[in-house]
């Protein structure tokens, strides 16, 4: 026994539906043709009542309303109409005896006037079915329409594109949404999305879609995405919330928009603003703001915290003597002295031409004045592979260090004590660390 498959009833139904839809454009040809197709109908209808049809079953049912459904399918309701008065007072004279002999009985005429009646009311039921039909057609059109041109818009937007349930389980995505993801759209599918996210963002993303998600309200966020190489995207994630008839959020719309490089420019321009090109160090200004954050958290919890000022000794000898190119050369070896010999929560930075400021927290004068003594000796030791200098002769720092007491609670006292204390040192004969008074 062959079993039929789909593609056989897939080309079946292509040829039905090319037929009838050959068959349907009767109904926009002229008027004459149509007023042709309905008088064959009518013709074909009564031969079939009386020369094909066995005398058993001349019955309206058989011949009559079929024809009636036709003529309204195929010619528009004025011939439907036309052809169903015709119909019924055709039947009536052809198929009901003894109508055609023309009693004078009102009983057999209530019989023609009941087919008449039920003509117009069948004619009437296909008409308003057919316009639902059409109608139903025109929206089923509309829509495919309207889901193509939604599929195009979501292939050619620049921007990732999502849709979520009310708790935030993705249910789609675009192609963009992907590339910029780094994961596809199965893989996205309910929480999978969240996998995406840079671990350090995860748990933020979390809380503020929650918030949002309580108020019914839009959720708007800068995060990053980190895709399975390692690279990282930073977004600006908006979602706007998909309300029911009751004003309550069934679910979220929303675009991903992909600002890495704009966000690089960003960093790159802070980077700049904050550091010293030449040692990579804080600037002045940059040092300045973190110091009086530090001074004023040390404040808060009664911590320790200390600070030194230190100045490269002979300094303007260097440049006299050997160009400002080798002064550069001393002040970036410095710079890496002090990445090298401090705790990463240190600040330091340069403050001057050749003086620079280390804030240390959660540190005592004389713990301050060891880690000052340690750089001191570590930049004393460094090889300064320069032409011209002499390696023989070390270069030498002169450190103040002032700790935070009663009368020094502010960053500007800290600085004024401890720049006493530097000159201290170059007065005491330089390369060494005094402690403010």
């Amino acid at each position: 026994m062959k079993i039929v498959d789909l593609d056989d009833w897939s080309f079946f139904k292509g040829i039905k539906m090319y037929t009838w839809s050959r068959i349907k454009q009767l109904q926009f040809r002229s008027f004459p043709i149509r007023l042709s197709v309905a008088l064959t109908l009518l013709a074909i209808g009564i031969l079939a009542g009386q020369l094909i049809l066995p005398p058993n079953t001349r019955t309206p049912f058989i011949t009559v309303y079929p024809i009636i459904i036709l003529t309204f399918y195929l010619c528009g309701n004025e011939l439907g109409i036309f052809n169903s008065l015709a119909s019924a007072f055709l039947a009536g004279f052809l198929f009901i005896e003894p109508i055609h002999t023309f009693p004078n009985k009102h009983f057999d005429y209530l019989i023609l006037g009941f087919f008449a009646l039920t003509c117009c009311m069948i004619g009437y039921l296909v008409s308003r079915l057919k316009l639902l039909n059409e109608k139903k057609q025109d929206l089923i059109l509309r829509l495919m329409e309207s889901e193509s041109h939604y599929e195009a818009l979501m292939k050619a937007t620049p921007v990732g594109v999502f849709e979520t349930d009310a708790k935030g389980y993705c249910l789609t995505v675009n192609s963009k949404w992907e590339e910029i993801a780094g994961i596809s759209c199965i893989d996205a599918l309910g929480d999978g999305w969240a996998r995406a996210l840079h671990p350090e963002d995860r748990l933020k993303v979390y809380q503020e879609w929650q918030v949002a998600a309580l108020k019914n309200d839009d959720f708007t966020m800068e995060f990053r995405f980190q895709h399975p190489d390692g690279t990282v995207r930073w977004v600006i994630g908006l979602a706007v919330p998909l309300m029911d008839e009751l004003g309550k959020a069934v679910g979220y719309v929303g675009t991903i928009t992909d600002f890495t490089p704009q966000k690089a420019i960003e960093a790159s321009l802070e980077y700049q603003a904050q550091t010293d090109a030449l040692t990579g160090l804080n600037n002045r200004r940059h040092f300045m703001e973190l110091a009086e954050r530090e001074i004023n958290r040390a404040k808060r919890y009664e911590e320790s915290l200390t600070l030194f000022i230190l100045d490269i000794d002979h300094f303007k000898k260097i440049n006299d003597s050997f160009g400002h190119a080798a002064g550069d050369f001393v002040l970036k070896q410095l710079g890496q002295v002090c990445c090298n010999s401090l705790r990463s929560v240190d600040i330091a930075g340069r403050i001057g031409g050749e003086e620079f400021a280390v804030l240390l927290p959660e540190t005592t004068l004389e713990e301050g004045k060891a880690v000052a003594n340690h750089l001191r000796e570590h930049f004393m030791n460094a090889r300064m592979e320069y032409p011209g200098f002499d390696s023989s002769q070390p270069f030498t720092l002169s450190v103040g260090v002032a700790s935070m007491s009663q009368r020094r609670t502010h960053l500007a006292s800290l600085l004024a004590a401890a720049d006493a204390a530097l000159y201290e040192a170059k007065n005491q004969g330089r390369n060494r660390v005094c402690l403010a008074n």
